[in-house]
């Protein structure tokens, strides 16, 4: 069976004074050893006495400073006590254990013991000084280190507690931006399932009398599709119950970014933006993602990057587009590169076309946002 790590290690300790108590009476003559003078046999027992208990000194405090003062007592009532370390050591380490391990009133006890213990057998003012400066030392320490212990795990406890509260408000923040991701896509989807069920009804209404068939299919397609954009306004309607109904300040797509970037120069951030590639006509979802990531990375810049400019770079590619905000401020823009409600929410939009998402220090300086979504690309949903 094994030991616990405290009583191994305070085991040691004792049995290392131990042994240093019996040199000290058995083999004399180390320079800090006074000649001795005692019995032999009964300075052995009390010297074992006053040192083994020390290996349960952070289990029975209390205890400890009672055994060890009471053999330290009973050798100096008993016989001639050696003047050496290892009573010394002891006698401090006891007193020092009570201090930094019990709360205020037992160590104040345990203080006491050693006090009553040692006061009817000091030999002079300046051993009687000695010793009540060497308790009083030990104990000022002990309580020392204990309200540093305390004030330790108090820290841990509140580092703890802090980390938990990031975690559940980058959890929050995960859910609000896919709650405002959702209620977007839902406007793309029901202007775009709107214009299907009114192209569906004019075909319908272009067919000839004979085509039948065709007209029944085309008005059960109309029919299905205004039942199925009834359901997506309802639930957008549920999604919006508690949000303003402030309209944007300027249409959210990548074709109309010069209107965001005059914005963001009016706020006080100079920008350029600059475009590769021929602009294609992106799907509805995949162009207001996009613009909100370059919207929310340029928001990032303007709050965090202090006295700086800005570079926002589209590039349309074959089967993707590719976006790039760089601003040349404060390195990772006042906070975590890998954390911010904003990143939160671009990695969600760039998961969401099946693109990727990075942001981190630029190697010149600054902060740079590089994102390609993939057009016709198939989402992933899962939390980045």
């Amino acid at each position: 069976m094994r030991l616990p790590r405290r009583l191994a290690s305070d085991g040691g300790v004792a049995l290392a004074l131990a042994g240093l108590a019996l040199v000290e009476i058995w083999l004399p003559g180390a320079p800090w050893v006074g000649e001795v003078t005692g019995a032999r046999g009964w300075l052995t027992v009390t010297a074992l006495g006053a040192t083994l208990p020390l290996a349960w000194r952070r289990r029975r405090p209390l205890a400890v400073v009672a055994a060890v003062f009471a053999a330290l007592a009973a050798q100096s009532l008993l016989t001639d006590p050696v003047e050496g370390l290892s009573a010394i050591v002891a006698a401090a380490l006891a007193v020092y254990s009570a201090a930094a391990w019990l709360p205020r009133r037992p160590a104040l006890t345990g203080l006491g013991l050693a006090v009553a213990a040692i006061a009817p057998f000091a030999g002079d003012a300046t051993d009687a000084a000695f010793a009540a400066i060497l308790a009083g030392f030990a104990w000022l320490t002990g309580r020392t280190v204990r309200r540093s212990r305390a004030r330790a795990a108090e820290l841990e406890e509140a580092l703890g507690l802090l980390e938990r509260e990031r975690a559940a408000n980058a959890a929050l923040a995960l859910a609000a931006e896919r709650a405002r991701i959702a209620r977007e896509l839902h406007d793309v989807v029901g202007h775009s399932m709107s214009v299907m069920v009114l192209q569906a009804g004019a075909v319908r209404r272009l067919l000839a009398p004979a085509q039948a068939d065709e007209r029944a299919a085309l008005a059960a397609v109309e029919a299905t599709g205004r039942e199925a954009l009834g359901d997506v306004r309802r639930v957008l309607g549920m999604l919006r119950r508690d949000e303003p109904g402030d309209s944007p300040a300027v249409p959210e797509r990548l074709a109309h970014l010069e209107a965001l970037v005059e914005q963001v120069r009016q706020a006080g951030l100079p920008v350029t933006l600059t475009v590769e590639g021929t602009p294609t006509r992106l799907p509805p979802g995949l162009d207001l993602s996009a613009y909100r990531i370059v919207q929310e990375a340029l928001t990032n810049a303007l709050r965090h990057a202090g006295p700086a400019s800005a570079t926002v770079m589209v590039r349309y590619r074959p089967g993707a587009v590719e976006l790039e905000v760089a601003d040349d401020g404060r390195g990772v823009n006042g906070r975590d590169p890998a954390g911010g409600n904003g990143l939160v929410g671009m990695r969600e939009r760039a998961l969401l076309f099946g693109g990727e998402l990075s942001a981190g220090p630029a190697a010149a300086g600054g902060f740079v946002v590089r994102a390609r979504l993939r057009v016709g690309g198939h989402g992933v949903t899962g939390s980045a």
